[in-house]
């Protein structure tokens, strides 16, 4: 009961701009949008995107921070990146629940239109003995040839991997810097009041020939006496809140909407 709340005032005390998610977030960003003006803040901007299965198939449903197999981080190393995609759920000719397939539609394709708006044409490598290097121009052309099982999961997922690797290169490069790495540190802080050492991130160069690391990184070290920045002071509005634990007794449809429900609660102050 009190995510959406706390995500919501997440905007407000993080002093962001937008909130980006996935379409799963939609109702929470309703919320935010409804209840914030009348706590006198500003409404912010929120964008989705479509939901991309988890890697991890049947063990997953979707793409989750919380599950580190099903998802690819921005500065995960390129072994990481490759050993990921390799294992993911994407049975020949299964379309259905397919993340490898949902994840070059969503983000391979895009990116290609994006880098290259005159061609956007994916090609897949494959030696002579399997049928040499096909193209394709559009997401549905490759679905309906993995679907009839024209192209191989394991030739897209080195493709997949190998471009996914030539993206993130320039990431890994942009956070090998010494100001990166003490953002990266003040903002996943330990408990203890001080930061654990991290070593620089340094762009590597993919296991595949045609895919070359396009950044450039030194070996900056890392200042590892940042602190935890201080708490909010006491009379901040989210100590306002008055929480408490209940017990739930009652849950009834709402008599005047389709997808709300009235929920009882004792709180052990008399009538719930």
């Amino acid at each position: 009961m009190l995510y959406p709340l706390l995500q919501a005032l997440d905007e407000e005390y993080l002093h962001c701009d937008v909130q980006f998610g996935g379409v799963d977030q939609r109702k929470i960003f309703t919320y935010a949008e409804t209840y914030l003006p009348k706590l006198n803040y500003r409404k912010r901007v929120h964008l989705m995107n479509p939901m991309i299965p988890s890697f991890a198939g049947s063990r997953g449903n979707k793409m989750s921070s919380s599950e580190l197999d099903s998802k690819i981080d921005f500065l995960e190393s390129s072994e990481s990146v490759t050993s990921k995609v390799l294992r993911a759920y994407a049975p020949p000719g299964d379309v259905d629940g397919n993340g490898l397939l949902a994840f070059t539609r969503y983000v391979i394709f895009p990116l290609l239109l994006h880098i290259q708006p005159d061609n956007p044409v994916l090609c897949i490598g494959r030696e002579e003995r399997f049928g040499g290097p096909i193209t394709f121009a559009s997401y549905e052309e490759l679905e309906q040839a993995y679907k009839q099982q024209h192209l191989y999961p394991l030739d897209l997922k080195n493709t997949v991997a190998c471009i996914i690797n030539q993206i993130l290169d320039k990431v890994r490069a942009d956070f090998s810097t010494p100001q990166a790495q003490a953002l990266l540190q003040a903002a996943y802080p330990y408990g203890d009041g001080t930061f654990e050492a991290a070593a620089p991130v340094v762009p590597e160069q993919s296991s595949h020939d045609n895919c070359k690391a396009t950044g450039d990184a030194g070996g900056d070290t890392v200042d590892t006496t940042t602190t935890v920045p201080a708490a909010p002071p006491s009379n901040s509005d989210i100590y306002k809140l008055d929480i408490c634990v209940g017990e739930c007794v009652e849950v009834v449809d709402h008599p005047q909407a389709d997808s709300l429900y009235v929920c009882q609660v004792d709180i052990g102050t008399g009538t719930p």
